[in-house]
């Protein structure tokens, strides 16, 4: 089987874990991968300086010929923007709890902040300038000094949390963009030998959680509350830096060693030392499970579907963990989710509205979709387009065309006695037409005006966008 070249993009089945396809990065190693909530769109973050955005596109009708020993797609997708807004290679990229926003983390030291609903950006032309559509959050607006290493939406959307190798994080508020909170006491003593820093919410906000921390010379996983920023509480146990942590995406309802059902937060923590520990908290004291050596090299990233895990290395493996009910517990409906956010800050968050999806709107690239999956789908798009036109046809000439005069009687004569031709033969065989008086004693009736030029182009609710490097505004690299 042959397998992607290095730096591809591997996509796996959800249930069987079977491959699904791969499709190549734009020309160097991929640090950061994310899908957006609704699941339409994949953001990717390179070491080529860029951020692409690809559109799933359903699955392929024919996964290649029988017996094909080579690896072939069964997913469709489709590179929709490419995003040239950092310097460095970028590190991590991030779609907020609602949809609105998407987030990256460079070495340049910035986080670019996308201020557009990508869905959006299928409905609209590029009118305004790239100045108004991102936002920039560097020094001049209290930013970080060293290499932006991670970042994480609030759930509730009020801020962006950010970490750095100038050992701070930083909270940055949704509403004006400038900076709230700088936290530096857990990582002042931390060596920042970690490429990456995979810090997260948990599920109802009242936690961040954040790698890279040191207490009393040993690594440790911070634990941040949120109504003072306190940092007293840590997790301890790895032996090396914290490079990754995610949260199970809602609380679980776990029933502890005493026997009582209560809330947790399920957090799962990878280290360099190769191993990874999961924890529920706030009461439970102790990891639910840690597994030593799971990898040859240090953990990247990781992935909750559920209660099953996906664990990453930089030994290019990739580990597959799936958790019973009785070792986590059972997770919250979106409904519940939403009722103990509404308790807790009055509001009630968009991924936990509309039964659950990312986003309060229908989603418009899976309504306008460039896909078609089959012949009868172009068909029924084509007879959708032509019936569209013809209406329009219908009513562009009602509405320009005068009607027509009624003829009169004297007309209706004048006509008749037109058609009349008296004609005779000659001896020799010829023909003779006797002329008519063409006098009219009524006036010809008016001639109708020329129907307009009717366009030969169809009706389409295609996107007129494009994020191609060399059409975003002129701005020739596309940067944005």
């Amino acid at each position: 089987m042959k397998m992607p070249a290095q730096g591809s993009i591997i996509m796996l089945e959800d249930d069987t874990r079977n491959w699904c396809g791969s499709f190549p990065s734009i020309t160097a190693g991929v640090n950061c991968v994310r899908w957006s909530h609704d699941g339409a769109l994949l953001a990717c973050a390179s070491d080529d300086k860029v951020v692409t955005i690809y559109e799933y596109g359903g699955r392929v009708q024919s996964a290649g010929s029988i017996g094909s020993k080579s690896v072939v797609n069964v997913e469709k997708y489709r590179l929709t923007h490419t995003l040239h807004t950092h310097s460095m290679e970028v590190l991590s990229v991030e779609w907020s709890s609602d949809g609105r926003y998407l987030a990256s983390a460079s070495m340049d030291n910035t986080v670019v902040v996308e201020v557009e609903d990508m869905h959006f950006l299928y409905l609209m032309t590029m009118v305004r300038k790239i100045a108004e559509r991102i936002v920039i959050l560097d020094t001049t607006r209290g930013g970080h000094n060293g290499p932006v290493k991670g970042l994480s939406w609030d759930p509730i959307g009020k801020y962006l949390a950010t970490q750095s190798a100038d050992k701070s994080l930083r909270l940055w508020t949704t509403d004006n963009w400038q900076c709230d909170t700088v936290i530096t006491k857990p990582f002042s003593q931390s060596s920042q030998t970690t490429m990456f820093s995979r810090l997260e919410w948990s599920p109802d906000g009242q936690f961040l959680f954040a790698p890279c921390a040191m207490n009393n010379q040993g690594p440790t996983a911070q634990i941040i509350m949120r109504k003072d920023w306190d940092t007293e509480l840590d997790l301890v146990g790895h032996r090396r830096a914290v490079t990754a942590i995610r949260v199970c995406p809602r609380l679980l309802s776990y029933v502890d060693y005493a026997g009582k059902t209560i809330q947790v937060t399920c957090v799962a923590i990878g280290s360099r030392d190769k191993s990874l520990s999961v924890w529920v908290l706030p009461r439970v004291k102790r990891p639910v499970v840690v597994l030593q050596r799971l990898f040859k090299h240090s953990v990247t990233d990781m992935s909750w579907r559920g209660t099953d895990l996906v664990v990453s290395s930089q030994d290019g493996s990739i580990k597959y963990l799936s958790f019973r009910e009785k070792e986590l517990g059972t997770m919250l409906t979106s409904q519940k989710m939403g009722n103990v956010c509404e308790s807790l800050y009055k509001i009630r968050p968009a991924q936990y509205c509309n039964n659950g999806s990312g986003s309060l709107l229908e989603t418009p690239s899976k309504a306008n979709s460039s896909f078609i999956d089959s012949p009868e789908e172009l068909m029924a798009k084509r007879k959708a387009e032509a019936a569209i036109s013809k209406e329009l046809a219908k009513s562009t000439e009602s509405a320009t065309l005068p009607n027509k005069p009624t003829q009169t009687a004297a007309a209706k004569a004048l006509t008749e006695q037109r058609q009349q031709q008296v004609e005779v033969r000659t001896s020799d065989g010829k023909r003779r037409i006797q002329p008519i008086f063409l006098g009219s004693t009524v006036d010809d009736e008016p001639a109708p005006a020329p129907a307009p030029v009717q366009s030969r182009a169809q009706p389409t609710t295609e996107p007129m966008l494009t994020d191609d490097p060399m059409t975003s505004d002129g701005d020739e690299g596309g940067g944005r």
